[in-house]
């Protein structure tokens, strides 16, 4: 039951007497891997490289952990317990491909059908993975000093309708928006960048969607940063918190208005850098408020010509 033979993501499993050590021969192909017990206890996730070679794995009471390296395609387990444990190696490369709990709520649809799934106050869910997108107004005051608080309001209100179609176009969803600013998400970088892009491209259109170009066009920043994060619960509806979100918010700051900032892990995703393939791309680096160590982005402008190589 449940070893290698029936279900076929488990790649090893063998008892070990308490108190004794073991070498098994266990080629692994490079990836994700989980070594854990079938007893209750404790686990532990490992990348598994191209040179196959598997760390020691150690058993103390009721803590699995690894201790130096084996040979190649050998794994080595000492059981320190004073109970034997049957060990299990789970390979972890169906993750890549598994609609996990936080693909789930980064999905629109989930986010629209099924509004009140919510984490209990109080909970948070690591999220390993995810893109942030933010965009403001460059010179909201000035708007709505030059059109009135109505006539900018409105503008406003269309312009969060405007973001919106292209931020759902593209895989995302809004999380939240305040005053001018709007705050997506992405579960890919790349469909951020695609978001972002259409923003920019289409921006010229919203400024003349009634025929005539607006007296006071209006320009938008944008900053898109990828990473880790926690998701909460706050106000009843789902948010995110933590570093990510922060690098995100600052980029957008770094922008000059009609271009995108990108940092530089979500830019060099491979999919990310094919959608950025045709622009103009400037890299930086910039000290970000809040942030202790420099910050390398790509600013992003429009579509590069012959004459204009990327930077």
């Amino acid at each position: 039951m449940l070893g290698p033979g029936i279900a076929r993501h488990i790649k090893f499993q063998a008892e070990v007497a308490a108190g004794s050590a073991k070498r098994f021969a266990l080629s692994l192909a490079p990836g994700s891997y989980r070594f854990r017990t079938v007893e209750a206890g404790a686990e532990v996730d490992r990348e598994i490289g191209a040179d196959g070679v598997i760390p020691t794995l150690v058993a103390r009471g009721r803590n699995i952990r690894f201790e130096g390296a084996s040979s190649r395609d050998e794994l080595a387990i000492r059981n320190e317990s004073d109970r034997p444990l049957a060990f299990v190696v789970e390979d972890r490369n169906w993750a890549q491909d598994a609609l996990t709990g936080e693909r789930v709520i980064a999905m629109p649809a989930f986010r629209r059908l099924c509004p009140e799934q919510l984490l209990r106050p109080g909970d948070n869910a690591d999220i390993g993975w995810i893109a942030i997108m933010f965009t403001d107004l460059k010179g909201s005051t000035e708007l709505y000093d030059a059109l009135g608080d109505v006539a900018a309001y409105n503008l406003v209100r269309d312009h969060f309708d405007f973001l919106l179609e292209r931020v759902k176009r593209h895989h995302g969803f809004v999380v939240k928006t305040a005053g001018d600013a709007v705050m997506a998400a992405f579960s890919r970088p790349d469909d951020a960048v695609h978001a972002a892009l259409a923003i920019q491209d289409d921006i010229a259109s919203f400024n003349s969607r009634d025929g005539s170009t607006n007296a006071t066009p209006i320009v938008l920043k944008l900053g898109i940063h990828a990473g880790s994060c926690i998701a909460v619960t706050t106000g009843d509806t789902l948010d995110y918190f933590g570093a990510t979100v922060n690098i995100a918010a600052r980029l957008e700051h770094e922008c000059r208005g009609g271009e995108v900032t990108v940092s530089e892990a979500a830019a060099k995703d491979a999919e990310t850098r094919a959608a950025l393939a045709d622009r103009m791309q400037i890299e930086e680096t910039a000290t970000l408020r809040g942030v202790s160590a420099p910050v390398r982005f790509v600013r992003v402008k429009g579509l590069r010509s012959a004459r204009l190589p990327v930077v």
